[in-house]
């Protein structure tokens, strides 16, 4: 139970922004990492994900050691999709996710051209999977690094979504409720 505590306190250490104490009884980290996220609004970006028990936190790089806040998304008020429902592009090419030695940081911001890195990643439908807000009803294609990575992913957005009422839903009722979420 302390280390859980130990490994939520880090997080929460290093995220600004948050509305709220991360740290509270019973909550622990299934997977903290680094990912591509794009929603209908957005172009894929490089994000930090973190899945907590109960919760999920998409976060975007601040400086080196800190993150700005950019969601948080109740596991009740979840929908998750291990397949987008639409694919994003065509492309079938897959870009693996800058990391640093330690494999924490995310990448440089801008290229040496000024352009953004992250719209040079072509969109992978295949690495990718779908967590929708039902609440603020937002969509959000989350890409992985690889084939593997996204199994990993999988596993913990699984668990998290296990906790809500909204885990053991068919494609069917997965499709109408983002239908509604629209």
């Amino acid at each position: 139970e302390a280390e859980n505590e130990q490994q939520v306190l880090e997080v929460e250490n290093s995220i600004t922004g948050l509305e709220f104490n991360l740290v509270v009884p019973g909550r622990s980290v299934l997977r903290d990492g680094n990912v591509w996220v794009s929603t209908e609004k957005e172009k894929l970006k490089a994000r930090r994900l973190v899945v907590f028990n109960d919760m999920l936190l998409i976060a975007k790089p601040k400086n080196k050691k800190h993150y700005q806040c950019v969601i948080t998304i109740d596991s009740n008020s979840m929908l998750y999709a291990a397949t987008p429902s639409t694919p994003l592009t065509n492309s079938q090419d897959s870009v693996p996710l800058p990391r640093s030695p330690g494999g924490r940081h995310l990448m440089r911001k801008r290229s040496s051209k000024g352009g953004s890195l992250a719209n040079m990643i072509p969109d992978n439908p295949g690495l990718c999977f779908q967590v929708i807000d039902l609440v603020k009803k937002v969509k959000f294609n989350i890409q992985c690094i690889d084939a593997a990575d996204k199994t990993r992913w999988q596993r913990v957005m699984e668990a998290c979504a296990s906790n809500s009422a909204t885990a053991s839903l068919t494609l069917e009722e997965q499709l109408e409720r983002e239908k509604e979420a629209r």
